[in-house]
């Protein structure tokens, strides 16, 4: 099976490729700047170069910060790039997996969002991710989008990461009472990618919307004292962390506060279950350990 992975280098697509290539999968990534070029026509003009595909997995996205930075300049280079991908994946008559956001919804809902529910986002992020969603739908029949969680993974610049750079180093860390999360790490989701892969390869016809995010619904605020205590152990220090509301102010951009999704569709069409976000939290702060100590002997060294 040869796959063509748009966002390779982005942390999800790392592991999404970790993963299918353990697999025995052949993986022609391309790298997210490339994907979200303002010249659509050099996107066009390496995906030409890609030999035939079985598949195509658009994971490629602008970062929060710069979408709220420049809403109009987001949503324009998103749903250029995706065009673009659509167009490749259509000529080549293949299915295409869009990886979307809970952040597509606004949050008011009382219960966990499922994938029937309309988007109604509150920030750029979120404007663009659903203006990609609607793309593929309108213009892709072979399609399957899949919204994620809140994502947890190894790079050092991601939301895990710079709150363990900020526990490790003492800094007062600020944990939200009204934010409810379903936290999802990028492994986990790379697993259920590859469970969605071998279906499809089979030839089922089962396109159209998806959710998956890990089990257990937290608080951020309740999220943020599990990271500390498997961060810290018996050296935390429980006035490190702030506890207080969300502030959008501070923040620099308006977060849904309930970002549960549910994700019963995704099971009963797939058979993929849910897995609890506990499970893969140990490995994960480990491993922000072992890189900063590794960065530590290394400034050492110097």
């Amino acid at each position: 099976m040869l796959i063509c992975l748009t966002g390779v280098d982005l942390p999800i697509g790392q592991m999404v490729k970790q993963r299918l290539v353990s697999q025995g999968v052949i993986v022609e990534g391309v790298s997210n700047a490339l994907t979200l070029s303002s010249e659509p026509k050099v996107l066009d003009e390496y995906l030409a170069t890609i030999p035939k595909v079985d598949f195509v997995i658009h994971g490629a996205e602008l970062d929060w910060q710069r979408a709220e930075e420049n809403p109009a300049q987001a949503l324009r280079q998103s749903v250029l790039a995706c065009s673009t991908i659509v167009n490749f994946a259509n000529n080549r008559d293949v299915p295409l997996i869009l990886l979307s956001s809970f952040m597509v919804f606004d949050g008011s809902k009382k219960n966990p969002y499922i994938s029937a529910n309309s988007g109604q986002p509150i920030n750029a992020y979120g404007h663009a991710k659903l203006a990609v969603e609607n793309f593929v739908l309108e213009n892709y029949s072979r399609s399957l989008l899949l919204r994620l969680g809140w994502l947890m993974d190894e790079s050092a610049t991601g939301w895990l990461g710079c709150l363990m750079q900020q526990l490790l180093t003492g800094q007062t860390v600020s944990a939200y009472t009204d934010i409810v999360l379903s936290p999802t790490a990028t492994v986990d989701v790379a697993r259920v990618i590859d469970a969605i892969l071998k279906q499809l390869a089979c030839g089922i016809d089962v396109w159209g919307l998806y959710h998956y995010a890990g089990t257990e619904p937290v608080s951020h605020e309740n999220l943020v004292k599990a990271i500390q205590y498997q961060a810290l152990g018996q050296d935390l220090q429980e006035s490190q962390i702030v506890v207080n509301v969300f502030c959008p102010s501070e923040q620099g951009i308006q977060l849904p506060k309930n970002a549960v999704l549910g994700c019963i569709k995704l099971r009963n069409t797939f058979g993929i279950k849910q897995l609890p976000w506990r499970r893969y939290l140990p490995a994960l702060v480990e491993k922000h350990l072992s890189n900063a100590d590794s960065g530590r002997e290394q400034t050492v060294a110097h």
